[in-house]
This record gives structure tokens, C-alpha cells and sequence, in this order.
């Protein structure tokens, strides 16, 4: 099927996005924590955002049912035919702290597969999509087709707000050529764009499906491949939104080694 006028929205929606965000993060912005697992950080910005993008894509998708973070959940949403799969604000404590790698996320489901994906980094002014085949990148410039780094070296991202010795313990049994920090959700697209081979998220972290349908639907189309950490494809028909099996992004060559 084709997505295009999908993707001109979304793509449209997440540099508005990202403009709201920067905006708002000089302002005196209300913060509180929700009722998580983790306490999760949420602001007002994380709600603006939420707000903005929830109504535009109902106005213009008014058939298509509405994953977000932010919002209300109903499970059973993740399986219907369409279903938009959204993150206002990935990496929320990263944007409250001054941290560059915040993001906007959003995909698209078709039957429970990631099958469009819009990423946009505000401060970097990077935005990647996907649709099809073609995985894209646009900073200040045109699109620039991009691709996975077919590298057979373990150059591994994993989160720089969270450490255990679960993770500790795989980095020792992989003894990677290098291993870089990064909060947020956006390591799935460094891998996407060659930055790196793999991303690692140990079971004992929780992400859910707003923290994967896009990066997903974006690691693919540029050659990759995402799984839980045993290998099993991600199942985005699992009525719960939160994900305790692990997860592993790579660029597919060393993706079983890991």
C-alpha cells in the first residue's frame, strides 16, 4: 500500500513538534511523575505536544485509532487495522536537563507492523522516515538515502541513564570494539544511519511500543534488523504496552553474534 499522504503528515507534525518543544523548554514548565513502574518524568511539554499531535492526525485519519504515551491507552488499539504509534517527547529528562538527544516519534501500523516511521531531533534539526524500502534522512538539506553500516564490528549504544549489572554482565560477554551512552529511544536510528552497529537493552529496562514502532519501521527500511535480546521479532499485537523481554537493534550482520 502506499502511505504517502500518511508520511507528508507525519513528517509535517513532527517538525511542528519540535518547534512547540523548543519553544516551551524556555518556559517555566510544570513537571511531575507518573504512576509508572520507573516514575517516569512528564511535563507539560510532554501534554502540549501530545495534545497537538493527537488532534491533527485524528482530523486528518479520522479512522485510525491513536497509541499514545500521553494519553489514555486502550490496549486493543494496537489491533486494529491502523493505528498511529506515537511519542511526543522521547527522552523527556533529557530535554528537562539541557540534553540534545530528545525526539519526536511517530509511526504507523498496518496490521500490527510497523510500516511508516517519522523521527525528528529539534536540536539537530534531523529528521529520518521511512516508508517502503527507503530509509531518509533530512538535515538543512534534501533527503539523503541512507543505510545500516555493514560493518561485522560491535560498536554498541546503550542507555546513558541507566545502568545494572545485567547490562554490565552482556557488554563483558561481548567484549565490543566500542560502546557509546545515549538516553533516549533515538538509538535505533543511529544505527539506522551507520553511527553504529548495535543497541542493546537488557530485559531488567522497560520501553514500550511508542519507544519502537518508528525507530523500527525506520532500522528496517535501511537494511537492519530489531528483535527482543533472545531474537524473537517484536510483537506489536501484545495488549501490553510495556516491554520486559529486551530488545536489540543492529545492522543485521551482527545481529546473531549478539
Amino acid at each position: 500500500m502506499n502511505y504517502g499522504e500518511e508520511l507528508d503528515l507525519a513528517k509535517r507534525l513532527a517538525r511542528e513538534s519540535g518547534e512547540i518543544l523548543l519553544e516551551l523548554r524556555s518556559s517555566d514548565l510544570k513537571v511531575t511523575r507518573k504512576n509508572d513502574a520507573r516514575r517516569t518524568l512528564v511535563s507539560t511539554a510532554d501534554e502540549e505536544v501530545s495534545k497537538f499531535l493527537s488532534a491533527e492526525l485524528q482530523r486528518e485519519f479520522p479512522d485510525y485509532k491513536i497509541l499514545d504515551e500521553e494519553q489514555a491507552q486502550h490496549p486493543a488499539w494496537v489491533n486494529a487495522e491502523k493505528c498511529w504509534v506515537i511519542d511526543p517527547l522521547d527522552n523527556t529528562k533529557g530535554y528537562l536537563q539541557g540534553d540534545e538527544h530528545f525526539s519526536v516519534l511517530i509511526g504507523l501500523l498496518h496490521n500490527q507492523q510497523p510500516v511508516l516511521g517519522v523521527t525528528y531531533r529539534p536540536i539537530a534539526d534531523e529528521l529520518t522516515y521511512s516508508m517502503g524500502d527507503g530509509f531518509y534522512i533530512e538535515q538543512g538539506e534534501g533527503p539523503e538515502l541512507a543505510r545500516v553500516n555493514s560493518s561485522s564490528e560491535l560498536h554498541v549504544l546503550v542507555s546513558g541513564s541507566q545502568q545494572n549489572e545485567e547490562l554490565d554482565d552482556i557488554l563483558r560477554k561481548l567484549n565490543p570494539d566500542s560502546v557509546r551512552r545515549i538516553s533516549g529511544s533515538i538509538k535505533t536510528i543511529e544505527v539506522a544511519l551507520g553511527r553504529a552497529t548495535a543497541f542493546i537493552c537488557p530485559i531488567s529496562f522497560e520501553m514500550h511500543h511508542w519507544d519502537y514502532c518508528a525507530p523500527i519501521a525506520n532500522l528496517e527500511a535501511a537494511g537492519g534488523r530489531a528483535s527482543y535480546l533472545d531474537g524473537s521479532p517484536y510483537d506489536f499485537g501484545q495488549l501490553e504496552t510495556v516491554n520486559r523481554r529486551g530488545f536489540l537493534a543492529t545492522n543485521g550482520v551482527v545481529h546473531e553474534t549478539v
